[in-house]
């Protein structure tokens, strides 16, 4: 099976770091392997000297021209994967890089209140990442790798195993929701109504 991540934001939102960061750390724990290379296709670097193109107009003409040579890279991930269809619909995780003052700054949109109902419905989930920090990277490949269907990709497909899992994080979450702080308490009560 393959797994990935399409890893989208804004300029300057930090995706070449993060693809750098996190590409390392899977390499690092035996879980990476580059497969297809677009360098083979055409160069991020090229592009830019031979149009005066800066990083962010490159990287739109680069995904213009892949768009352009698709079957170049259906043909290089035909033979990793069942179907090239299987690829589009069930094993990626879209990564979308945000800068921190735009989720903290009470002037932009993204505001608390539609981070919430988001999350409320599970469209979502929203993490922190310091691409440096290998706890930091560890945490979100786990995430990637729940969203993504990665951890039961070694796992018989039966529902019991499945909802063993299923259960063993959302007991995770729940103790953290339940003993953790959160901006807006004092203190957490504890079962027996006593602030810890």
């Amino acid at each position: 099976m393959v797994f990935g991540q399409v890893v989208i934001g804004p300029p300057g939102s930090g995706k070449t770091t993060y693809c750098n960061g996190m590409s390392q750390f899977l390499r690092l724990i035996g879980r990476y392997e580059c497969a297809v290379n677009i360098e083979e296709l055409i160069r991020l670097s090229d592009v830019m000297n031979e149009h005066s193109l800066g990083p962010n107009g490159g990287l739109v003409y680069c995904m213009d021209y892949l768009e352009k040579n698709i079957d170049w890279l259906q043909s290089k991930l035909e033979p990793l994967i069942k179907g090239w269809h299987d690829l589009l619909c069930d094993k990626l995780t879209a990564v979308h890089l945000v800068d921190a003052h735009l989720c903290s700054d009470p002037g932009k949109k993204l505001t608390k209140e539609l981070c919430e109902v988001v999350e409320d419905f599970s469209l979502v989930n929203f993490t922190t990442l310091d691409i440096q920090d290998k706890e930091s990277v560890g945490n979100l490949v786990k995430l990637i790798d729940k969203t993504n269907g990665y951890i039961f990709a070694g796992i018989d497909a039966s529902a019991l195993e499945f909802s063993k899992i299923a259960v063993r994080q959302s007991t995770v979450a729940a103790v953290q929701e339940k003993y953790m702080k959160n901006d807006d308490d004092e203190a957490v009560n504890d079962n027996d109504g006593r602030q810890t």
